[in-house]
């Protein structure tokens, strides 16, 4: 999938903990796999195991307990359920011109899906 506005390396993710008040961000070249041009990446790039392994250590996600979320572009809150929801998420983010990635962590059950 190629970024709809070139390449994703220069964008942002942004990510806010509902329930400890914890923000993190990180740069997409940073979720992106190991060897990937920067100048190049692409939403197939993307690795969602890195995106969690950061909310982790920043932010204390807890994959048991907290769910991961984003508005679509009719706004409804939406959930991210695995690395293929993530990537669609960021495909549709991009797709609306949207500079940085935004997502919200919150406790399972606040969340359509």
């Amino acid at each position: 999938m190629k970024a709809a506005n070139g390449s994703l390396g220069s964008k942002t993710i942004h990510t806010i903990n509902r329930v400890n008040g914890l923000y993190t961000c990180c740069r997409v070249r940073e979720v992106a796999q190991d060897g990937s041009n920067s100048a190049r990446i692409t939403i197939d790039d993307m690795v969602f195991e890195k995106f969690i392994d950061i909310l982790k250590e920043d932010i204390g996600y807890k994959p048991l307990q907290h769910m991961i979320s984003y508005f679509d572009i009719e706004e409804a809150k939406m959930g991210v359920l695995n690395g293929r929801t993530w990537r669609a998420a960021l495909e549709e983010m991009d797709g609306r011109g949207m500079v940085r990635f935004i997502f919200t962590v919150e406790k399972i059950g606040n969340i359509r899906a």
